[in-house]
Formats: C-alpha cells, sequence, structure tokens
C-alpha cells in the first residue's frame, strides 16, 4: 500500500494517498476530462473531486460492474 502524504489543505493537515492502476486509454481520458469539466464548473478543488468520484464508485461499483458491457467477454 502507499505512503499517506499530509498536506495542508484550508490550514488543516490532511492525509493523501497516491494509488497507480492501469485503465484503457478511453475510460482513463473520460475521467480526467469529467474532473476537468467538474473543475470549471464548480472550481472545487481536483482532489475533492476525485475523492467522490472515487466514493460513488466504491459504493456504486458492483452495480455496474454486474450489468453487461460492450465489448466484455
Amino acid at each position: 500500500m502507499a505512503e499517506p502524504v499530509v498536506q495542508l489543505v484550508d490550514g488543516k493537515p490532511m492525509e493523501m494517498v497516491r494509488r497507480g492502476w492501469y485503465a484503457t486509454r478511453e475510460s482513463g481520458d473520460a475521467l480526467a476530462l469529467l474532473v476537468d469539466e467538474i473543475y470549471w464548473e464548480t472550481r472545487e478543488p481536483k482532489y475533492q473531486i476525485i475523492s467522490a468520484l472515487f466514493e460513488f464508485a466504491a459504493k456504486y461499483g458492483r452495480t455496474a460492474i454486474k450489468e453487461p458491457r460492450q465489448g466484455s467477454y
């Protein structure tokens, strides 16, 4: 597991961690585009946006994986 990093966010320490996964170029590009679009619409920090998306995926991801996807084996 990656070592956590503590950064100051709004003057308060916040533990951050970096992970690494491989994904298809298409899905990685789509995620990056989504983060950028949300950022420019809201000006929320990108770490908050990606954290919210990870939390959503952790909560609902199993349901999404059970649904057949185009190109799945």
